[in-house]
């Protein structure tokens, strides 16, 4: 089983989205501020701590569901 992080993509243009809060310490406020910076800087927009968290959260489903696909193969 692969656990590797693959590099998040964004559209230049932002989708739609719906507004969650929730709290984080301060040592994961800074990565998730130098993620949003990154990414800014990458796709030359701002990218929002919610969609960070959006892609996340489906690259996350998608690595479980190749799990589960291995794991039924062998």
């Amino acid at each position: 089983m692969k656990n590797l992080m693959n590099k998040l993509s964004f559209n230049k243009k932002k989708q739609n989205t719906q507004g969650v809060q929730f709290r984080i310490d301060p040592k994961t406020n800074q990565n998730l501020t130098v993620l949003r910076n990154y990414y800014s800087a990458e796709t030359g927009r701002k990218i929002t701590t919610g969609e960070i968290c959006k892609k996340l959260i489906n690259q996350h489903i998608e690595n479980l569901k190749l799990q589960t696909i291995e794991k039924d193969v062998l």
